[in-house]
């Protein structure tokens, strides 16, 4: 074997996983435009600036002209208007807004959620893939140059094998079978790193509700703050509150914050919640289980070492199954018996399927997903 082609496939891999990790990562920024809470965010920046401006005109051009139970709707609601519509013109100059609409058409927000985090956990499991990558290379890279260091003073000879051809190579389809259940386990260790820093906060019986609670909340005071500030700037309280009308028109931005955050907000959060335990029930016995604010913490460090060291096991995994077919080759014509692809499949050493891979059109998440199967197939 070659190492030297074997590096130019690793390294071609390397650069298709980024490829791939780039796609991914544009479909998600897509995918994470349309959602409400991106949307919402959006609108604000604009509307803060908006709404001071709208609190100086209704407290001094209009404040004559105009009804003063009118300033908490004209102020909250006229900001809110001109933040989207400043969203909806950048979206359109920038071009953003073809392909958004392209990728979401017909979609709902759960749909959107789902598909978006499952592309945050492709990305994942393609970066953990180029780590086992530079890992490989850089293992393999430091014995040869041991080997090399040691040649120049020393004899090197081939240690001898006892094992006969059919013994190395039943010795290399067990190695096979073992990379396999260990790349599985990596993207079900991958998966749930992923889904714990994703959605921490809804791994609780009771943390839904909380979080629908906050939104509720935090959408009935913050129009009310925000409908009577210029009220009180210009106004008296007093007289505002002495009329039906008044006190209807200063807890009206309140009592709309209420049903928007009904309809929307808590629906949003519903959705969050389906799409994280949809995506967790996948994982079967692996799933993540539902832990106390103590616990986060704790789970997310034992994640990240659970990853680590199965990224490193499958590292010397690969390199000695590289040595095994090192050795196979030694003993006999590999190639003049069967193919290497043939007898022993596709492994990170030696995937035929890279030309493939970078022929995919990574363009719709559905052809996107049967490029990554048919990659872990071939593990």
């Amino acid at each position: 074997m070659d190492y030297k082609d074997d590096r130019k496939k690793l390294i071609k891999m390397y650069r298709d996983n980024i490829k791939q990790i780039k796609d991914y990562d544009e479909r998600r920024s897509f995918l994470h435009k349309s959602t409400i809470e991106c949307e919402f965010g959006s609108t604000m920046i604009f509307a803060f600036p908006a709404y001071i401006a709208m609190v100086l005109l209704t407290g001094t051009v209009l404040a004559t002209s105009i009804p003063v139970g009118l300033i908490p709707l004209i102020s909250v609601g006229g900001s809110l208007v001109i933040g989207n519509l400043c969203v909806g013109v950048l979206d359109k100059i920038s071009g953003t807004d073809k392909e958004i609409k392209a990728i979401t058409r017909n979609k709902t927000q759960k749909e959107i959620l789902k598909e978006k985090m499952e592309c945050s956990i492709e990305i994942n499991q393609y970066k953990a893939r180029n780590r086992i990558i530079k890992g490989i290379i850089n293992k393999i890279d430091h014995e040869k140059e041991i080997i090399e260091g040691l040649s120049n003073k020393y004899n090197i000879v081939a240690k001898n094998d006892d094992r006969s051809k059919d013994e190395i190579k039943k010795d290399i389809h067990s190695l096979e079978d073992t990379l396999d259940s260990k790349y599985n386990e990596l993207d079900a260790t991958t998966t749930k790193q992923t889904l714990q820093k994703k959605f921490w906060k809804y791994r609780g019986n009771d943390k839904g509700k909380i979080r629908k609670m906050e939104i509720m909340i935090s959408s009935i005071i913050w129009p009310f703050v925000g409908g009577a500030i210029p009220v009180a700037l210009f106004n008296s309280l007093s007289t505002t509150l002495a009329s039906f009308d008044g006190v209807m028109s200063l807890f009206a931005p309140a009592i709309i914050g209420a049903v928007a955050a009904s309809t929307i907000g808590v629906k949003y959060q519903d959705d969050k919640l389906k799409v994280f335990n949809e995506l967790n029930d996948n994982l079967g016995d692996n799933k993540l289980d539902f832990v106390s604010d103590n616990g986060v913490l704790e789970d997310s460090l034992k994640l990240s070492k659970e990853v680590e060291k199965c990224e490193e096991k499958i590292v010397d995994l690969e390199c000695k199954f590289y040595n095994e077919k090192c050795i196979y080759d030694s003993v006999g014509d590999l190639t003049s018996e069967c193919s290497s692809k043939d007898e022993f499949g596709s492994t990170v050493i030696d995937l035929s399927y890279l030309d493939e891979l970078s022929k995919e059109n990574t363009s719709t998440k559905k052809e996107n997903s049967k490029v990554k199967r048919k990659s872990k197939t071939n593990k």
